[in-house]
């Protein structure tokens, strides 16, 4: 049985873009079930339009599994329900923009990759990459990525603040190969060495999203730039009813995309909790909650129960999250006795 705000949520049929607020044990994934289910067989929408977007592919597959337990199976698999990067690799694909996908979860596609491309990436003499650095790179090129650095700004601001003493470039390239001991042991060259990667790495960027080009290839990041640049030319797409697990993780690129989608769209519904937005320790955090919120005039509604953590858990962490809390919030979060 569905509490009065899981209830409102399902059956919401306003023209706002509709917003949920939902705290971790609110039943948020229950509603977002409900939800699809309200309208498949009660608005009898034409299942194809459904796209349903999810943080993991686990998440992706629980949905479709107890969704099938009241919509056949056939009607299911016409619907999108996916995470974000699955849905763009299968959106370019059907629009034949591209074909491979050079990652994966572990990353190993990608660190492979760029190992097999070093020399053409610059990672060579004074710009000496160790295989065990790869990661650090892969990191800073999905960050470029997602936050769209100006690569030639990046470039020029490195190398004012970041030096590389012609010392440690003579010393390097009196060596056939990388001298790696003698640059760690020595505090100045080791320093001229890392600001040198650095420099490389923001150089590297470019070259790497034209390697991907050449094999018509994404990764997980550049996945996002494409669909986002082809639904800027083709903003229209069969995707009429559109529904967002997880939305407090959006990121710029993201939020974009969404905001494209939901100018088509005939019902869109974001479910998500401020609170635990996983970009806030970057510095460069927004609230696409506040700024859906204000831009779109959206329907906010609050799954306030708390179905899952007992009530002096729920108090204790409410005294310390409340003040922070912005003020177009109705999150009052309470204990519910199952």
């Amino acid at each position: 049985m569905l509490n009065e705000n899981q209830q409102k949520v399902v059956e919401y049929k306003g023209d706002k873009p509709l917003l949920v607020e939902a705290g971790p044990g609110s039943g948020k994934t229950r509603v977002i079930i409900e939800r699809v289910k309200f309208l498949i067989n009660e608005l009898k929408i034409n299942p194809s339009s459904v796209l349903v977007i999810t943080f993991t592919r686990k998440a992706a597959n629980e949905l479709k599994e107890r969704l099938s337990g009241d919509i056949p199976k056939d009607i299911i698999n016409q619907m999108q329900i996916s995470t974000i990067h699955s849905f763009c690799l299968d959106f370019l694909k059907n629009n034949g923009i591209v074909t491979n996908l050079f990652d994966d979860d572990s990353g190993e596609k990608k660190r492979l990759i760029i190992q097999k491309y070093k020399s053409v990436l610059g990672f060579k003499n004074e710009f000496y990459l160790a295989d065990y650095q790869i990661p650090s790179v892969i990191n800073k090129f999905d960050e470029y990525t997602t936050f769209k650095v100006d690569s030639d700004a990046l470039i020029n601001y490195i190398k004012e603040t970041r030096p590389v003493s012609k010392e440690y470039v003579d010393f390097v390239n009196s060596f056939k190969f990388f001298p790696l001991r003698k640059v760690k042991e020595n505090k100045d060259f080791k320093q001229s060495w890392y600001n040198a990667r650095y420099l490389q790495t923001a150089r590297a960027y470019p070259i790497y999203l034209k390697l991907l080009d050449k094999y018509n290839a994404v990764d997980y990041n550049t996945i996002q730039i494409k669909a986002l640049n082809f639904l800027k030319e083709n903003p229209s797409t069969q995707y009429k009813n559109i529904l967002v697990d997880e939305f407090q993780d959006t990121d710029p690129v993201q939020a974009e995309l969404f905001e494209i989608l939901l100018q088509n769209a005939e019902s869109f519904t974001a479910v998500g909790d401020v609170d635990q937005s996983i970009y806030s320790f970057r510095g460069s955090f927004r609230d696409y909650f506040e700024e859906f919120y204000n831009k779109y005039n959206c329907k906010l509604i609050s799954l306030d129960y708390n179905y899952r953590s007992t009530d002096n858990i729920i108090k204790a962490s409410e005294m310390f999250i409340k003040p922070q809390r912005k003020e177009y919030s109705k999150k009052t979060s309470c204990w519910h006795e199952k």
